[in-house]
């Protein structure tokens, strides 16, 4: 696990559409393995709950600002 330098950003999306639509969940664990890649996972229970949904941000380069791929699994 890379060491986090400063707060992830997590945004909740709703509505039709969403990548996340259709789980629920009550904790969600943001980690950043690499300079370009964020990791999101979805709990239900709590920290030690269920893993519901992961989803994996994954940007050109280390400036973040243009999204290379969004993968849920």
């Amino acid at each position: 696990m890379a060491d986090i330098e400063k707060p992830l950003p997590v945004y909740i999306a709703s509505g039709s559409g969403s990548i996340i639509e259709g789980i629920s969940y009550d904790y969600i664990f943001a980690d950043r393995p690499d300079n370009v890649t964020e990791v999101y996972t979805y709990y239900n229970g709590g920290a030690e709950g269920t893993l519901v949904a992961t989803v994996t941000v994954t940007y050109y380069d280390t400036g973040k600002k243009k999204i290379k791929s969004v993968s849920r699994s």
